[in-house]
C-alpha cells in the first residue's frame, strides 16, 4: 500500500518467500537445482506534491513484485531442454 498522497494506493503484489528460494527438487538427493527470483513489473503512479488546497500531481514509475519465477542453475546436472536427437 501507497502513502496517501499517491493514486492508486493499492496493489496486489506477491512476495517471494526469502527462506526457501530454492526449487526444481530432484527425488533422488532433494538438492535444489534451480534459484527462485522475483519478477517485477514497471507501473505508473500519480504522487501529489502539493497539498488539499493546491495539488500538484507528478508521474512516477515504481517497480510492483508480480511473479516468483524459478531458473535452472547452469551447474545441475538437469537439462533445460530435451537433447535434439529424441
Amino acid at each position: 500500500m501507497l502513502s496517501t498522497n499517491c493514486f492508486p494506493k493499492i496493489f496486489n503484489t506477491v512476495q517471494c518467500n526469502s527462506q526457501e528460494m530454492g526449487c526444481i527438487f530432484d527425488t533422488l538427493t532433494d538438492k535444489a537445482h534451480g534459484q527462485c527470483g522475483v519478477q517485477t513489473l514497471s507501473f505508473k503512479v500519480l504522487r501529489n506534491n502539493g497539498d488539499e488546497n493546491c495539488e500538484d500531481w507528478i508521474v512516477e514509475q515504481i517497480q510492483l513484485p508480480v511473479a516468483c519465477q524459478c531458473s535452472l542453475s547452469k551447474s545441475s546436472f538437469l537439462r533445460a531442454k530435451p537433447n535434439k536427437e529424441l
